[in-house]
Order: C-alpha cells, then structure tokens, then sequence
C-alpha cells in the first residue's frame, strides 16, 4: 500500500505479551512480531446462556448463526427456537426466515422463561414454560461481551465497565496502562458502531502520534471533532480505576 502499511487479513493473533511482542499465525506459520505501538481492536463475543441440554450439537450462539447463514451460506435447520431479546434477536430471526427457515419457539428468559433441550445426539426438541416443540436448532441471543483478552494479556490494567464486565482502563485516545497498547471499540467496553469507529480514528491517530507520526494539534482536533459521538463514553469511564491486572508472565 501507498503508506507502507502491510494488510494480513488471513492472520490470527493469538498472544499479546507484556513486553509489546505479539505472536501471529498465518496460513499455520507462526512468527512473532515486535512492533512499536498496538492498537487492540478485537470486538466482542456472543454472552453464553446456559440451560439444560444447551451443550448437545445444534444450539448455536447468535453470531454463529449470522457467520453460518450469512458467509458460508449454509442453513443448519430447518425449524429453530429462539433464545433471547432485543435487536440481535431480530437480526438472526430475519436471517433464518430469508434461509428458508422458520422459528417455531421462542424463549425471553429475562421476561422468566424456563427453557431446556432434548435430544440424543443432537437437538430434537425445546421446552419453553414446560411446553415441548419440535426444533432442529436453537439460536441463543443473549448479548455481547467485550473480548479484551489480547489487552489482558499485555498487562493491561482492567476496571468495570457499565454492564459490570472487566474492560481496559483506557484514557480519551484509548491508550491503555501498558505503555504503547491502544485498546478501542467493543474491546474496551460494548458500544454502537458510530463509537467503535470514532474511537479507532481516534486510538490509531495517538498511535501514530506515540512514534512520531503525528502532532499533538492533531490528536486535539481529533478529539474535539469526536467530542459529540463519544461524549456518554467519556463520562462513563471518568471514574473508572483499575482493579485487575492479569499477571501473565
């Protein structure tokens, strides 16, 4: 690319040390990097939501389904139960539905629904309220939680987040306790997308700036322009103090 940069969208990270070094796989290669600045931007993963029989074949997490449906284009039943609320759920019902599927049940455990599974080898049925329905899948739709794992790793020193997660303690630009680890998006604490992206210009502008390639004035200007999206992430991390640091030596 024009700036130098090298793009490796088939690389898996799967250690961040404290010393900065990071451990990436690629095409089953392992190598080990030693950059100057980090900007973790790892998202978040599907909140489990265990039940009795969750663990037979068949039950999947909302994200998967959305993977499975939407990527692979592959449809794993034809009838499902629903578990869960809210706009994600609706998400994964709309994907499904335009799969040729069909939702059959649905469980709002937050509303007191009891929900458990049966089946052999796989799902066979639900029961929802002590009513048992015929499903070959269950979709679980039961929130997100920061993936901070790479952040922990680092040594990054963690507080509570508003959903009562552990999340990095980071300052306006996303910087975080561990020298040059920048931590931003759903990483640093579940936010909407308008959020995840400011805070990436954001963490990636001090990023360069930490090695020299950008000024202050413009890590100013930055944060000013972002000040109106990421005003409500501001005032939930003013008191925050870190509790946890993970010692992975």
């Amino acid at each position: 690319m024009a700036a130098g940069a090298v793009v490796s969208a088939r690389a898996v990270v799967w250690s961040l040390f404290d010393d900065g070094s990071i451990a990436v796989a690629t095409d089953g290669n392992p190598l080990l990097l030693q950059p100057a600045v980090v900007v973790v931007a790892t998202g978040s993963t599907d909140l489990p939501f265990p039940f009795p029989g969750g663990s037979l074949p068949g039950v999947f997490s909302a994200r998967a389904v959305l993977l499975a449906i939407n990527t692979w284009r592959i449809r794993p039943g034809r009838r499902w139960a629903m578990v869960g609320e809210g706009p994600e759920r609706d998400e994964v019902e709309e994907a499904i539905t335009r799969a040729g599927g069909e939702v059959t049940a649905r469980a709002e455990p937050a509303a007191g629904d009891t929900i458990a599974a049966e089946g052999s080898v796989g799902i066979e049925a639900v029961v929802v309220n002590g009513r048992r329905i015929a499903v070959d899948c269950i979709a679980v739709a039961a929130g997100r939680q920061p993936d901070a794992a790479l952040a922990a790793m680092a040594g990054c020193a963690l507080g509570p987040g508003p959903d009562g997660d552990l999340v990095p303690v980071v300052d306006a630009f996303g910087r975080s306790t561990a020298g040059r680890v920048f931590v931003a998006g759903d990483a640093a604490g579940i936010c909407s997308p308008a959020v995840a992206m400011a805070e990436g210009r954001l963490a990636g502008l001090a990023a360069a700036a930490a090695i020299g390639c950008a000024t202050d004035d413009q890590l100013r200007d930055a944060l000013e322009r972002e000040r109106g999206v990421l005003a409500d992430r501001r005032a939930v991390r003013s008191d925050r103090e870190p509790t946890y640091v993970q010692p992975y030596r």
